[in-house]
């Protein structure tokens, strides 16, 4: 993710476009909604997950960009993969996603979910 956005020039000045008009005092603010309400925090009128979303699309412009591939032809954004489909298609945080679990189908069994999150 951060690859995309601080080694492309157009992604960086995409990115402070982006939360450019926040001032310090919102954006810590906004570190501390995040803690305790994940992708739904707020920052004036934008969702966290909608700004997330942003800035994984200029990660992978970004990376796209950079064009360094492997062996099967894919570049770097393949990385990114992860982070589109358990987080931002969800819009729920790992650790969201693991009090679900642990309240849910695991029964609040510990071993179930260290032997979900250890594959």
């Amino acid at each position: 993710f951060w690859k995309g956005i601080l080694y492309d020039k157009e992604a960086q000045a995409d990115a402070v476009g982006l939360i450019r008009h926040f001032t310090e005092r919102e954006i810590k603010k906004l570190h501390q909604d995040v803690e305790r309400q994940g992708m739904r925090a707020k920052i004036r009128n934008y969702q966290v997950l909608e700004l997330a979303r942003e800035l994984v699309k200029m990660s992978q412009k970004g990376l796209h960009r950079q064009e360094l591939l492997d062996a099967q032809g894919q570049d770097e954004a393949v990385y990114l993969e992860p982070l589109k489909n358990e987080v931002l298609a969800t819009g729920k945080t790992p650790a969201e996603q693991a009090v679900e679990l642990w309240n849910g189908p695991f029964h609040r069994d510990r071993h179930a979910l260290i032997d979900y999150f250890s594959v």
